[in-house]
């Protein structure tokens, strides 16, 4: 079945944006595989909204076929999609999204011309699960845990472009 698509940049993260319906988890991990595939480190999918309040519903399927509650990356290439789409989008309080990490706070700015010029998401609150030391390859770093509708590890230790490249991958 053929597949209308749109590929966004995030902020070092590629997504497939689709607008509904929602595929099963293995075309998903299909369609991310870089290889034999678009490529992405997700397929973002644009739904109607579970509540009335919010202007659409975002899905996310990880390039390994989970399912995130949320993706502040992702959101932002989805509203950023939406806009692009939607001239009504250009409320001054801005719009919500529905996510399963719950309603997200959106908005857009726009120039003169009406073309989109900045998108800001609010990620909803920030929850810290504590501090670790864990040994990747021969190192050992410090990290906090923190989840913002899916984890993160904050690295403590003196960080460096080269490093971060490096052990990224390794730390997920």
């Amino acid at each position: 079945m053929p597949l209308r698509f749109a590929k966004y940049h995030g902020l070092g993260n590629d997504f497939v944006v689709v607008e509904g319906p929602l595929m099963c988890e293995e075309r998903a991990r299909r369609i991310c595989d870089r290889r034999r595939g678009i490529g992405a480190d997700g397929v973002l999918t644009i739904l109607p909204s579970r509540i009335p309040e919010a202007v659409s519903r975002m899905h996310i399927y990880n390039s390994d076929g989970s399912v995130p509650e949320m993706c502040g990356n992702g959101l932002r290439c989805v509203v950023r999609h939406l806009a692009e789409r939607r001239s009504d989008l250009r409320r001054a309080d801005g719009f919500l999204v529905d996510t399963d990490a719950g309603l997200q706070r959106c908005e857009v700015a726009r120039n003169a011309a009406g073309d989109v010029e900045s998108i800001a998401v609010e990620v909803g609150p920030t929850r810290i699960e504590g501090e670790e030391s864990f040994r990747v390859e021969a190192e050992v770093l410090r990290a906090v845990r923190v989840v913002v509708g899916n984890p993160h590890a904050v690295i403590l230790d003196e960080p460096s472009v080269a490093r971060a490249e490096r052990m990224g991958p390794l730390v997920e």
